[in-house]
């Protein structure tokens, strides 16, 4: 919830009216519930630390259990049944898999080896990226129509390389401004905060025995976890999402060669991703080998 206001003449009677009922919901529920997952804890946001809620919205509460109630259907190319079964709760939940094979002209180059974290802006390393993207263009002779990256990095992308930079995580789905790009770059391995992870998976558990936090790192942005609700609930917001940035150049319908530089060192194949070929030498990241690179691909483009 955004910061209440803290002026000394500011009343209580000022604060947002909707922060009042839920905020008592969640202390009333971590009341009666104290070997629970708490829904009000203590957690870093992105300006500083305070204390966060979690609320749990009922899905369409007024249609639940009506005998003129219609049937909902939802898309999702990353649903969890389980994860949904928690979320639409009273509603059952039926999970359909349609098949949708990305199409066979479509070709999937990866390159893990491309800083692809967040942190390459906290870094200081943006530069780098377009520099060894440059790369890989100029090694399979291709331009780039444009691609996906966070939202800080994709103007410097769309700067450095050119191209269709406008979808960015977080404004990024059901769009399809890229369904004609015959080369995409994806450059990402997205996560959230753990403390954002872990606050979603107590409030989709939130009466269960306790979420165990414990988690092994085995890559770059890469975990295991040891409760599988936490580990669900990761993926979602990790490799899933990859996923997603990956169909926006709308892989299913495709009738034309189409190729697909995936910037990541994850595991493509179990997001239904193949890999036609993978990249891993790049000049390095600030040496004068990366910047002719990037000098010969706008020349060459």
């Amino acid at each position: 919830h955004p910061p209440a206001p803290t002026a000394p003449d500011i009343p209580a009677a000022k604060l947002p009216r909707v922060f009042l009922p839920d905020l008592l919901q969640a202390l009333t529920h971590d009341a009666e519930r104290p070997d629970g997952n708490a829904l009000l804890t203590w957690g870093r946001t992105s300006d500083g630390w305070r204390y966060i809620y979690h609320r749990r919205g009922a899905f369409l509460p007024e249609m639940w259990n009506r005998l003129d109630g219609p049937a909902v259907v939802v898309l999702d190319g990353s649903a969890d049944a389980t994860i949904y079964t928690r979320l639409f709760a009273p509603w059952p939940v039926r999970l359909v898999n349609i098949g949708a094979p990305i199409s066979p002209v479509v070709r999937i180059i990866q390159a893990p080896g491309v800083a692809s974290t967040r942190r390459v802006m906290q870094d200081g390393r943006a530069d780098a990226v377009p520099r060894h993207i440059a790369a890989i263009a100029n090694e399979l002779r291709l331009t780039i129509a444009g691609g996906i990256s966070y939202k800080g990095l994709a103007p410097v992308l769309a700067e450095q390389l050119g191209g269709d930079w406008s979808l960015h995580y977080g404004a990024q789905r059901g769009r399809n401004g890229l369904e004609n790009a015959g080369v995409v770059a994806v450059v990402a391995s997205p996560t959230a905060p753990p403390g954002a992870i872990e606050r979603e998976a107590r409030a989709l558990w939130r009466d269960d025995p306790p979420i165990d936090t414990t988690k092994t790192r085995v890559g770059v942005a890469d975990f295991t976890y040891a409760d599988m609700r936490l580990a669900r609930v990761a993926r979602s917001h990790g490799p899933e999402e990859l996923r997603q940035a990956v169909h926006r150049a709308r892989l299913v319908t495709r009738t034309t060669p189409t190729t697909v530089i995936v910037a990541s060192p994850w595991q493509l194949a179990p997001l239904g991703l193949p890999v036609a070929a993978t990249i891993t030498e790049l000049p390095a990241a600030q040496s004068a080998a990366s910047r002719d690179a990037l000098v010969a691909y706008r020349q060459r483009a």
